[in-house]
């Protein structure tokens, strides 16, 4: 963009005038801030401002790349002498890195006194910008007059500079005259023309990158705005049912899933700044691109509209959002953009046609943010845009957040560069705790518009009295979302088990609806209902085929071609092809180059699997249905052998044989990795109509899930959840299924169940955090797994957690060591009331609570007679220190000691049990769950087990120490306890309001040999 243009050489004598006045700012007033660097920094000139920063001024690494972007830190690294720093870095470089000026993010930068260096630096900062963003010829008298008021700031910056960093007059005098001399020189002779040239390309840079950082994001707002209102089921109720995402959003579960991860929690504020250096195999300077990968339906598009919604309102919430200057969102199926400078046009239209240089290349040196929604759909338009994308992060100070369904992950990989790190996180739906609150939201929302009458809070009563199995199977947005639908529509929902199921009623309800519509239409009015009911079936039909073949050829959105089909098709059958297609399908806005384009798809990905999959369900089942199938892929009738096997459907190898006329040639692994998805919803039709599926079918439908990709046991197990098997089916499963070891939590109890009698573990663990007595079918798990010859960890958390005296674990345990039992308990964690505990033999360790001293009597007694070694005590208020103190110190080991929900008046007690049950060894770890301690509460508890003489040996590696959960707790009052902690000399961690712990990180130490045991 020519900003300055003229008579000599491009230029008149005012545009000459505003360059001499840029050069000044920009050569004098840089020389003046980069002496005030020189003289306040102690820095070495071979050492870079990096080094200096990270390792004489112990700056944090993460806080250092806030600070500046990966182009400040490339011209950081190529100049140690800082000579080429222009005026804006060396500001920021004089904040951080010069002794004796105000911290960084002091009011004495921008409050406004001409005494005070920092303010006169900033000003001298913003005036060079003021220069290059208000690009306007100059009068000879305005040029004289800006360069002497400079001339003046100049001089009164470094006579502060000086007399702060000690200076003598004599040097100072000398710096003043030269730059004196200088601004002179720029006032009053003829710049040279390679100056003009230079100076031209700068300011022409510069206004752009002005233009595009205060213009693109208005524009960016603006065509965002209808992102954040969204309706995941048009297709169910039009679109008059649309709300805002923060309304309903709910905390989703994201995990770090590297090859190099732990499975960690990430929370939603760091999601832009997950850290997981120590684990992945890419240094942090690296790791540039986050993909976070999920199953259909579990949130991957709602996240990425929360990502959206949070940077329009100019939210806080999540870390580091802010710190972009354009957020470009990118959808994987839109098949209208293929150049990253078409995206930036489409987006941001007025803003591109201002600027005259490269887009492309001017936002090379902004930080900008990718949001690209789902890179399983990509198609060859936009697989160029993503490459584009990727070529540009590569040497830019960007980041790629991606979402995708985990069987692409494989093929893109193979797109990044290797100058990407990737950071691996999942998405694994809406937490257990979380859900009936998402579904309240969603049904709030619902009745507001008036979509539904019914009861919100019979809704969550009826989830949170679903079982652990169910539960799961709602940890998916969409299927939330789906039953809240049924359930306003009074829907019977009680029985609804899988994913299919869910699809099912969901299809028979817009079904209905559909005819209804029919029925009143003046075209379709005459038509009798059984005659219409059978032409919406044969339509359907039709359905179903397209939705096989578009997922055949990954077509995301339909094409004009099919699409004139299906109008076709429903105009022969005499129907509305407005409405028959609207039932069932969804009209979504996509941007083009060309503006604004409505285009037609199937309403979800999983909705299109669950079409897919019942085109082979009645493929399988109906030979006319199949006959028609077939005829649609080849190019003649199959052969009479084909035929013949087809016509006994539930022969093995049927539904491979379909795929392979589907597929045009062989079922390979590569083809069928898109049909996973497909296959469960097959499943779930074969199984919940025709309980009598054969065995050799079930073999097949095994071998498909195989070849399909599905390889890990969370897998198999997500399969046996979300799909009513029989027995034979269960079997063959159970071969790809198991080794020797299982771990069996809530959720999976079904699963592990019908899967037992088929297994042969050594080791099985099994880990139930809520309430034994509320899962129906835990005792009969434990009888199976009582018939295997293994090793068992037993770990009833809830009932250590939240100990009652009339309830406690000893029938579950007692199950496991029935005379008829062939397993061996080496680990039991719960509430134990003694009796159980005679049975052991070459038992490893117990935790338990203790309720009251008639507790505490009791076990004393078992632990005595079978030399039984205690890992953890959960010990209540109403045990008495003269009870504990009787059982035997020898078994008391290294022993995690826990006591919950305590407060101040309670620490006395607390200290006099730490003390009766200490031993020369000392305890793990002293931890107060839930607590409601104060911070002289805290203080005084650790005097008073200093005083007792307990010790607190443990180290961090595991996990040791002295833990307190207090909401009265804070970074700074942590300090306040430093002194009473240095006299315990233990470790310490803290749980407050403003740090979200894992409501089980506190109680660590009870699962302690678990992973060994995986």
């Amino acid at each position: 963009m020519n900003m300055l243009t003229g008579a000599s050489g491009g230029f008149c004598e005012e545009n000459l005038n505003f360059l001499r006045v840029f050069k000044a700012v920009a050569s004098e007033g840089r020389a003046a801030m980069l002496q005030v660097f020189k003289w306040g920094c102690k820095k070495s000139k071979s050492k870079t401002l990096e080094e200096y920063l990270l390792m004489v001024k112990k700056m944090p690494e993460k806080l250092l790349k806030k600070l500046f972007n990966k182009t400040l830190l490339n011209n950081i690294r190529a100049n140690p002498e800082c000579d080429s720093f222009d005026i804006s870095l060396l500001w920021l470089a004089i904040k951080v890195a010069c002794d004796g000026v105000a911290h960084k993010d002091s009011d004495e930068w921008h409050t406004e006194d001409k005494g005070k260096l920092e303010y006169n630096l900033t000003l001298l900062k913003n005036e060079r910008n003021e220069v290059a963003h208000n690009v306007r010829p100059l009068k000879k008298d305005e040029m004289k007059k800006n360069i002497e008021e400079l001339r003046n700031l100049i001089v009164l910056i470094i006579n502060l500079a000086s007399t702060r960093f000690g200076i003598s007059c004599t040097e100072k005098d000398k710096i003043i005259s030269e730059l004196n001399d200088s601004l002179n020189r720029t006032r009053d002779q003829r710049l040279l023309e390679a100056e003009i040239v230079a100076y031209r390309k700068k300011i022409d840079m510069e206004h752009t990158l002005y233009i595009i950082k205060s213009k693109g994001p208005e524009e960016l707002r603006e065509k965002y705005k209808c992102l954040t209102v969204i309706n995941p089921v048009s297709f169910i109720d039009g679109y008059d049912m649309r709300v805002e995402v923060a309304a309903i959003y709910s905390k989703l579960k994201i995990i770090e899933s590297g090859r190099h991860s732990n499975g960690d929690a990430i929370e939603i504020d760091d999601l832009l700044q997950v850290d997981n250096s120590d684990a992945c195999e890419f240094p942090q300077s690296k790791r540039k691109m986050i993909v976070i990968n999920g199953c259909s339906g579990a949130g991957k598009t709602t996240l990425t509209k929360l990502l959206v919604s949070e940077w329009l309102k100019s939210s806080l919430v999540i870390k580091g959002l802010l710190d972009f200057d354009l957020i470009f969102l990118m959808e994987c199926r839109n098949a209208g953009i293929e150049k990253l400078s078409e995206l930036f046009e489409i987006l941001m239209p007025n803003t591109s046609a201002m600027t005259e240089n490269n887009i492309v290349k001017c936002v090379q040196n902004l930080r900008l943010l990718f949001i690209v929604d789902g890179l399983d759909e990509l198609n060859k338009a936009s697989q160029k845009l993503f490459s584009d994308i990727l070529e540009i992060s590569r040497t830019g100070d960007h980041t790629v957040f991606c979402t995708s369904r985990p069987q692409k992950l494989k093929d893109l990989f193979k797109m990044v560069p290797e100058e990407l790190g990737v950071e691996h996180l999942q998405i694994t739906g809406i937490p257990m705790e979380e859900r009936s609150n998402f579904a309240r939201k969603y049904h709030d929302q619902m009745i507001l518009l008036g979509k539904s009458e019914q009861s919100s809070e019979e809704l969550v009563k009826f989830l949170e009295k679903s079982s652990a199995r169910l539960k799961e199977f709602y940890r998916f947005p969409i299927n939330l979302v789906l039953l809240t639908y049924l359930w306003a529509e009074k829907a019977d929902v009680k029985n609804i088990k899988t994913t299919t199921e869910l699809y099912h009623q969901i299809h028979d309800m817009l079904i209905q609806k559909l005819l209804q519509r029919l029925k009143h239409l003046d075209s379709t009015r005459h038509i009798p209902v059984a005659e219409l009911e059978s032409k919406v079936q044969e339509f359907l039909f039709e359905i179903f085929r397209q939705a096989l073949l578009t997922l055949k050829d990954d077509e995301v959105i339909l094409n004009p071609k099919t699409l004139e089909k299906l109008m076709k098709f429903a105009s022969d059958l005499g129907l509305s092809a407005r409405e028959v297609l609207s039932a069932f399908l969804v009209v979504k806005v996509v941007w083009t180059r060309s503006g604004s384009e409505e285009q037609i798809s199937f309403p979800h990905k999983d909705m299109h699997d669950f079409f897919a999959a019942n085109c082979l369900y009645h493929a399988i089942s109906d030979n006319e249905y199949c006959k028609t199938l077939m005829e649609s892929y080849l190019d003649s009738s199959p052969s009479k052998s084909w035929w013949e096997k087809l016509r006994a459907p539930k022969q093995s190898g049927v539904i491979h044989e379909i795929l392979k006329v589907v597929l045009q040639g062989s079922v390979d692994l590569n083809k069928l990795a898109k049909f996973q998805n497909v296959f469960k919803h097959l499943a779930g039709l074969l199984y919940a109509k025709d309980d009598s599926v054969k065995g050799e079918e079930c073999e097949e439908l095994v071998k498909l899930f195989c070849e399909s990709g599905i390889t890990d046991r969370d897998q198999w197990l997500d399969l046996l959840g979300t799909v009513k098997w029989n027995k034979r089916t269960a079997e063959y499963i159970s071969t790809n299924i198991f080794n020797d070891k299982l771990l069996v939590k809530d959720a999976r109890i079904p699963e592990y169940l019908s899967l037992l009698p088929y297994a042969n573990p050594r080791k099985v663990i099994i880990e139930i955090m809520s309430d034994p007595d509320d899962l129906p079918d835990f005792m009969q798990l434990l009888t199976e797994v009582a018939k295997h010859n293994c090793r068992v960890c037993l770990y009833l958390f809830h009932h250590y957690r939240n100990p009652e005296k009339e309830k406690t674990s000893d029938k579950f345990l007692n199950c496991l060591l029935d005379d008829d039992a062939k397993c061996d308990v080496k680990v039991v964690v719960g509430n134990l009331s003694g009796s159980p505990i005679s049975k052991l033999n070459g038992f490893d360790h117990v935790s338990t609570a203790v309720c009251d001293n008639s507790h505490a009597q009791n076990l004393r007694n078992f632990f005595r007679l079978k030399c039984i070694r205690v890992k953890c005590v959960h010990v209540q208020p109403d045990v008495m220190p003269a009870a504990v103190c009787s059982i035997p110190y020898e078994f008391l080991d290294e022993v995690f000691l826990f006591f919950s929900h305590i407060t101040d008046e309670q620490v006395e007690w607390a200290s006099n049990i730490a003390k009766a049950l200490t031993c020369s060894s000392g305890f793990q770890s002293i931890r107060f769950p839930a607590s409601e301690l104060s911070l002289n509460g805290c203080i005084d508890l650790i005097n008073k087990m200093v005083e007792r003489k307990v010790k607190i040996t443990g180290t961090a590696l595991l996990r040791g120490g002295l833990w307190i959960d207090s909401p009265h707790l804070s970074k700074e009052n942590k300090k306040k306890l430093d002194p009473a902690l240095s006299t315990l000399k233990s470790r310490f961690y803290r749980k407050t309001i403003t740090r979200n712990w894992d409501n089980n990180d506190i109680w660590t130490g009870l699962v302690s040999n678990t992973q060994s045991m995986h």
